[in-house]
């Protein structure tokens, strides 16, 4: 029955993930598609952990606590990507930039505040597994993650292709304009 079961959510997570998240550009609705992966995230490992019906609850609840906190870490460090960006455009190489370091210094503590978020929201968890459980949900977060890599990298012909020697490395992946 597990087989039948991983491999419906599996087709499931492709269909959920098709259009935009597989295309070359980034998705534009990727907190939806985000929901759509946690929502098969959940409902796989609630499966694998072989969870009764009371504990599935307490570990959906203890989700639901994170999720907010999660989406406003997630924004702020893409903002501080993009505003690392826009300054890079603007500061010629070489010369230094307060801006810079500001923006390198926020984006490490929106790291650490994810990393520490995660960190308690596995101890709230792991607090109604077993140990057995736990080392299983570990296995499967591993997993998930590889395998949601997976689907969404692009295919071979798409990516650039990386330099063979340091001569090489100089010049832009093809059909990209050298930069000035």
């Amino acid at each position: 029955m597990r087989p039948v079961v991983a491999a419906a959510m599996l087709c499931a997570l492709a269909f959920c993930l098709s259009g935009n998240a597989l295309s070359s550009g980034p998705p534009k609705n990727s907190d939806k598609i985000r929901e759509k992966i946690e929502f098969m995230k959940m409902w796989k490992m609630l499966d694998v952990l072989n969870l009764d019906k009371a504990t599935a609850d307490k570990i959906l609840d203890i989700r639901r606590k994170y999720v907010a906190r999660k989406k406003r870490l997630r924004r702020a460090l893409n903002e501080d990507f993009r505003q690392l960006r826009r300054q890079l455009r603007k500061t010629p190489r070489g010369s230094a930039n307060a801006g810079l370091n500001r923006l390198l210094e926020s984006i490490r503590k929106t790291r650490q505040k994810m990393r520490a978020l995660w960190n308690e929201q596995y101890e709230e968890v792991a607090k109604h597994l077993s140990i057995r459980q736990q080392a299983e949900l570990i296995l499967f977060l591993r997993d998930f993650r590889r395998e949601i890599r997976s689907m969404l990298r692009l295919p071979a012909r798409q990516l650039p292709k990386a330099p063979t020697n340091k001569k090489d490395r100089s010049r832009p992946p093809a059909g990209q304009p050298a930069a000035p």
